[in-house]
This record gives structure tokens, sequence and C-alpha cells, in this order.
């Protein structure tokens, strides 16, 4: 399955795509631990920048909770389930609001 980030709704159809097939490594890449650490830091700090190792630790953080998570309950139920996204909302340049 290729990465497909330039969209908001290619980037959730690979994530949906991978909990129907309940490929793990899928779901991994669907995900952008990186940029989820990065705006979970940032509400928290005080020191608006950021270093680079700090956001790539709690990344690291985030996924392997992330597999823990999936490991433990399971995958969503998403094999039986088509998703139709009505509408977008462009919250930031970096940052879609999407409504199924």
């Amino acid at each position: 399955m290729a990465i497909d980030f330039s969209t908001p709704e290619g980037a959730l159809h690979l994530l949906e795509e991978a909990y129907a097939h309940q490929d793990i490594e899928a779901a991994v890449a669907a995900r952008n631990f990186e940029w989820e650490a990065r705006e979970m830091l940032k509400k928290l700090a005080e020191d608006p920048t950021l270093q680079a190792d700090l956001i790539q630790e709690t990344a690291q953080v985030l996924e392997l909770s992330f597999r823990q998570h999936i490991e433990t309950n399971g995958f969503p139920k998403f094999s039986e389930l088509r998703c139709s996204i009505l509408k977008t909302k462009q919250l930031r340049p970096d940052l879609v609001e999407i409504f199924e």
C-alpha cells in the first residue's frame, strides 16, 4: 500500500485500509506520530521552540503506545464498514478536520 499524505482523504483512507486488513505496519505508516508529538508538545511546552530529539522521543512513545493498544484491544472493526467523507474544514495549513 503506497503512503499518500498528499490529501487528508488519502491519509484517512490509508488508515482505514490498514485497519480493515489488520495490518499494524500499514496502520503505523498511515499515522504521523512525529506530527502528533509536535502538536502534543506545543500544548504542554512553555518554551515554543521544541527540540527535535524531544519530538522524536515522544513520537516513538506514541507509536509504541499505539502498537500496544492494538495488541491488547485488537483492531477497530473496519472490514465491514464503508466510510464516506461528508466535508472537510481547513483549520490550519497543516490540519484539516474531516467529517464522516
